[in-house]
């Protein structure tokens, strides 16, 4: 025909060609927290700040904490609830 022949790729199969995963590349921003990117900065103005106030004393322990985890989907799919638990 007068069409060229199809391009299929010859990988492994653990190997993508088409991986367009973002975040899996993302190298620059993967352990930025996004709430606090630049939690040194934080840390400083938090100690010039009165140490005895009950907001810098929670704000500091936050910052220390580091991001939370993911609340989930509490097991709720497009199906409905589930009742698996691994």
């Amino acid at each position: 025909g007068s069409q060229p022949a199809v391009d299929v790729p010859r990988d492994d199969l653990d190997a993508d060609p088409y991986d367009s995963k973002y975040f899996t590349r993302d190298t620059r921003r993967r352990y930025v927290d996004p709430e606090f990117p630049h939690s040194d900065v934080e840390m400083l103005k938090l100690q010039m700040q009165d140490q005895n106030d009950p907001e810098v004393i929670e704000a500091k322990k936050q910052l220390e904490a580091g991001p939370p985890s993911s609340p989930g989907n509490g097991c709720r799919f497009a199906t409905g609830p589930s009742d698996f638990d691994p």
